[in-house]
């Protein structure tokens, strides 16, 4: 048992590894919202000590919604498992999509605003990956961004279809 746990720990490090040398930084996007998210967003101090509302493992997440919703102060913050009936097209939204969702590919489905913005658990990617992947391939989304520690998805139409790697967390 304990050198399936270390051949796992391996793997998983190899796995990252590749993940970091892939991913983009602030000078490696072709996008200005990716752009934004690395640049200023991911650099914005935020104080949440008190409110862990999330897992440990989801630390990383949660740190970068608190960034966002800085970031974008005029955007409301959801929890989609909580709150799916409150997703609005007239505003812009923060969404974060916890680990207590069984079905991710209902997301497709969602009717969102524009500029809205869904946060995808880490948790959540890992187990259903196949899922995450067609999501990512759907064209309802335009930006979708796997960040490691989470996922990104927005519709924004403006924007041409592309999918990063981004080192945000």
């Amino acid at each position: 048992m304990t050198s399936f746990l270390l051949l796992c720990s391996v793997f998983y490090c190899f796995e990252f590894t590749a993940f970091i040398w892939k991913a983009k930084g602030r000078h490696g996007t072709h996008s200005p919202f990716a752009y934004y998210l690395v640049d200023v967003v991911r650099n914005i101090e935020v104080d949440f000590r008190g409110a862990d509302i999330f897992p440990k493992s989801e630390r990383k997440a949660q740190v970068f919604l608190t960034q966002l919703k800085e970031a974008f102060p005029n955007f409301e913050l959801l929890f989609y498992q909580a709150q799916p009936q409150q997703i609005l097209v007239s505003q812009a939204q923060l969404i974060y999509v916890g680990k207590e969702t069984q079905d991710i590919k209902a997301l497709i489905h969602l009717n969102l605003h524009p500029e809205s913005i869904l946060v995808i658990s880490p948790t959540l990617i890992r187990k259903n990956k196949k899922d995450w992947e067609q999501l990512c391939q759907q064209s309802a989304f335009h930006f979708t961004a796997d960040a490691w520690h989470f996922g990104l998805l927005s519709p924004r139409p403006q924007q041409v279809k592309q999918h990063f790697l981004l080192k945000l967390a």
